[in-house]
């Protein structure tokens, strides 16, 4: 499948845009040059999400990669800064280094994250622990201990009336079930029971259920006082005025002799003449004949016409009703009806006051029924008399049933004065209740969450002995990793991992080795060592290659240790011949932002690599080809003007020198830049951190190399006339152009020439800061 793999498009990162079909798999292996920041990471960290994607569910994508065939995702493998990040662990344990490779940094990574939610968990875990330490001491007033023991003094009370109404020698007991019970009677109570009135029903059906206690029913009909007509009608009809009828002069004598303190004679005169047995007047004493009684009687008739008669009578009727009251009280030794008995006496005084007084009045009506007198009485206070009265036999009525009906329901009353009671009990220590049971709520939730953190810490540390386990089983191609790290440090004792407690312990010489003296490029070097023996894991050693592999490689050598190139150079050929051999069908994408590194890995590969196969130069999101030969004059090119530069010493005439600075200039800039050296623009860019800008700029390219740019198809056949200049003079250009070279890349110089040139390089920099 991989023969069909030839390029690919990307975009993300660097790329903003997609780019250009890049052919960057049309060869067995293919290197590919670019600046540090012309994009190659981007490439490999785009074809690395796309070999993951789909295996991390719900991480971001930050890349898109289209290649130009499908693939299989699994034959793909990336080395790359993010992989010696996410597979390679070199760290200490306190006596020396440990390194954790692959599924041992995954393993401990994820170990490293409980562990940390394990630490969060204790620090929340301590302050639980303080607070119930706090939450059970009694000497603090917020504490369920202090709020509760506050509150069984207030509910003291409570308890002694329960015990009164129960019946029991003690008080009764606060316990939990007690308090809650009484907390809960807070979503019950109804707003109109206020505490007065749960009070006054307490003491009203105590009492009641006490006198109930070994009691019989009572019997007393209900009495009350009701008038004929009412009391307005009756002040009405004492007002009313009847004219006298016409009488003799002896009949007036006669009326009026009995109309003072006689006057009842006059309104008993049919009675009293009637008696058969009267013979002498009961006023004057004389005899009294049967014809002088008939006559008397027939005279006062006369003074009494029929509306006199019918209105004395009606006065009479009136009288009669009104008569005192005289309640039949019950007789009850009982205290219960104490009030409502009394009650009654009292309001029957009163009403009786009013009665007489009515009476009275009536009485003197009727003695002088044609005199024509006002009469008057409160008939307002009457009717409250009567009405207060009526009401007070009500109330006993009632207490007598209340009474009778305790008896009956004697149990049904006890449960509802213990529900009065815990009303009273409640809502008298209502802040107290409250108090108490938001301690106790906060106890309870704060002992739950203790408990479900120690159950949380209990779970990371079994997931963390889980995981420790698993690091200990995993098992790397140690053996590899020692023999690729024995090739390319050619000594088997320079670097050497032995197997730990689930890592692995780094030693060199036979000693542990220190973290701070693992260099980066040792710990890359491991990283790449344990890149290889990832794509045959769990494979035996004679199917390591036997899969099609296509294996990406950023940046191998660059960032190692310079002393370490040649056995990182070497490990590669050896590793990608066997990738080669293994299956045909693999193949490798190198990328390096050292041309020298590049030179060096076609050379070491000459028997997979074509002879005509050209480097790859990544430039302004754009590719370029280049034929070897012309690449590698270059280097040749450089060690020669170092070397005019440094004495005077040139492989050939002096007169070659000049076209020999013109060439590698042109080439450096043409193969970083795109532009020649001459563009001003260009070396505006490049220079603009240097204070020596204006120098090279006007020293060696406007003095001496002022000319034309060119192709570099034409490097070669440049001339550089330079007959009128002194050997002295092209020295110092020589060395101004490797000046100028070595401010825009030391490092480039440096892989290039050596330390040593560099430093060479350095002190003319110096000179030049004289000038």
């Amino acid at each position: 499948m991989l023969e069909n793999i030839l390029s690919l498009k990307v975009q993300g990162g660097y790329f903003v845009n997609e780019t250009d079909d890049f052919p960057l798999f049309q060869n067995t292996i293919n290197i590919l040059y670019g600046r540090n920041g012309s994009g190659k990471s981007s490439i490999s960290r785009a074809i690395r999400e796309f070999s993951k994607n789909g295996n991390e569910d719900g991480e971001e994508r930050k890349y898109t990669v289209s290649f130009n065939a499908d693939i299989d995702k699994s034959s793909i493998h990336v080395f790359n800064e993010d992989f010696v990040k996410e597979k390679v662990l070199v760290d200490s344990d306190g006596v020396g280094t440990i390194v954790m490779l692959g599924k041992q940094v995954e393993v401990d990574a994820e170990i490293e994250k409980l562990k940390i939610s394990q630490s969060k968990l204790q620090g929340d875990y301590s302050k639980l622990l303080e607070l119930r330490e706090h939450l059970s001491n009694a000497r603090n007033n917020a504490s369920p201990l202090s709020c509760r023991k506050n509150l069984k003094n207030g509910l003291n009370g409570w308890a002694s009336m329960d015990s009164h109404i129960k019946n029991t020698k003690t008080n009764s007991k606060i316990t939990d079930d007690v308090l809650l019970r009484l907390f809960d009677l807070k979503r019950t109570i109804a707003k109109a029971e206020s505490l007065p009135k749960l009070q006054q029903l307490l003491k009203h059906n105590f009492e009641l259920y006490q006198s109930t206690d070994n009691a019989v029913k009572l019997f007393w009909p209900k009495e009350s006082f009701d008038l004929t007509i009412s009391s307005q009608e009756i002040l009405n009809l004492l007002n009313i005025h009847i004219e006298k009828p016409a009488l003799t002069e002896r009949d007036k004598i006669i009326i009026s002799i009995a109309e003072g303190k006689y006057s009842k004679y006059i309104n008993e005169v049919d009675t009293i003449l009637a008696d058969s047995e009267l013979h002498v007047c009961p006023l004057c004493q004389r005899e009294l004949s049967d014809s002088e009684k008939s006559d008397l009687q027939s005279r006062v008739h006369k003074f009494f016409n029929k509306s006199a008669e019918e209105y004395r009578g009606r006065l009479y009727s009136i009288m009669n009703s009104i008569n005192n009251v005289e309640p039949s009280l019950p007789s009850i030794n009982n205290d219960a009806f104490v009030n409502q008995i009394g009650a009654i006496i009292e309001t029957v005084q009163v009403l009786n006051r009013h009665l007489a007084n009515i009476r009275t009045q009536i009485g003197v009506k009727i003695a002088n029924i044609y005199a024509d007198t006002h009469f008057d009485f409160d008939v307002a206070e009457f009717d409250k008399a009567i009405s207060d009265y009526n009401k007070a036999c009500d109330n006993l009525s009632v207490a007598i049933e209340n009474y009778n009906n305790a008896i009956d329901e004697r149990e049904a009353l006890k449960d509802k004065l213990i529900e009065i009671n815990n009303k009273i009990a409640f809502l008298t220590n209502k802040g107290l209740f409250e108090a108490y049971f938001k301690a106790l709520a906060m106890q309870r939730d704060n002992e739950s969450k203790i408990s479900n953190v120690e159950k949380q810490i209990e779970l990371y540390r079994n997931a963390i002995l889980s995981l420790e386990q698993e690091k200990k089983q995993v098992r790397i191609a140690l053996n590899f990793i020692n023999q690729a790290l024995h090739f390319i440090f050619y000594d088997k004792n320079r670097l050497v991992l032995v197997e730990g407690e689930g890592c692995y312990r780094l030693k060199s010489k036979g000693y542990e080795v220190k973290p701070k003296d693992v260099s980066l490029g040792e710990r890359n070097i491991i990283g790449l060592c344990y890149f290889f023996a990832s794509l045959f894991e769990g494979k035996n050693e004679d199917t390591q290659y036997t899969d099609e592999i296509l294996a990406v490689i950023d940046d191998p050598v660059s960032s190692f240790d310079f002393e370490n190139r040649i056995g990182v150079i070497s490990f590669l050929k050896w590793q990608l011949a066997k990738m080669h051999k293994g299956n045909s069908h693999s193949k490798a994408l190198v990328l390096t932002h050292d041309i020298q590194v590049a030179l060096d890995l076609f050379k070491v590969n000459e028997l997979i690599i074509d002879k005509k196969q050209k480097l790859i130069f990544l430039s302004d999101q754009k590719l370029q080809f280049e034929n070897r030969s012309n690449v590698s004059e270059y280097k040749q090119l450089l060690h020669e003007i170092f070397e005019f530069a440094k004495d005077g010493n040139v492989s050939d005439d002096s007169f070659t020198i000049g076209n020999q600075m013109r060439k590698v200039l042109e080439a450096y800039f043409s193969f970083n830049y795109a532009n020649g050296y001459t563009d001003e623009e260009c070396l505006d860019t490049v220079l603009k951190d240097s204070d020596k800008k204006e120098y090279f700029k006007n020293t060696v390219l406007r003095l001496l190399l002022n000319g034309e740019s060119h192709s570099k198809e034409r490097v070669k056949a440049m001339k550089y006339n330079c007959e009128l200049v002194s050997e002295t003079e092209k020295q110092r250009v020589a060395r101004d152009v490797l000046c100028l070279l070595y401010s825009i890349d030391s490092n480039h110089l440096e892989f290039v020439l050596s330390k040593d040139a560099s430093r060479q390089i350095e002190s003319w920099l110096k000179e030049i800061e004289g000038i």
